[in-house]
């Protein structure tokens, strides 16, 4: 049987300039602080100077003064600048493929009921 305690979630608090973000692990919200609120000359942009915690972000900023899009959609072709983006992409297609079969299946019944007068 769970006690009390084991419905508790323990969550870590960002407190930095009143941010108020908060996570579940202590991992994230160090992730988080760096990220965020920690500066960093480690990677620069060499066009604009503009600096960033991890090497990915550098890469992903790269895209905006190339305009490259290099992630594409395997369901309609659609690029996009950021990997972040393309996910949220995929869960949109993801609901609009719920939204259907709900939608055809309740017209599904309506078509296969049958009226007494």
């Amino acid at each position: 049987m769970k006690t009390f305690e084991d419905y508790i979630i323990t969550q870590y608090c960002c407190m930095a300039n009143e941010c108020g973000r908060t996570y579940t692990t202590k991992l994230n919200l160090k992730r988080h602080i760096l990220v965020s609120h920690v500066k960093s000359e480690k990677f620069k942009c060499d066009q604009c100077q503009k600096c960033f915690a991890s090497k990915q972000n550098l890469t992903e900023h790269k895209y905006l003064h190339s305009g490259e899009k290099p992630y594409s959609c395997s369901i309609c072709k659609e690029l996009f600048r950021h990997i972040s983006s393309l996910s949220l992409h995929y869960k949109r297609h993801q609901y609009d493929q719920i939204e259907q079969k709900g939608i055809s299946s309740k017209f599904q019944d309506k078509s296969t009921q049958t009226f007494e007068n």
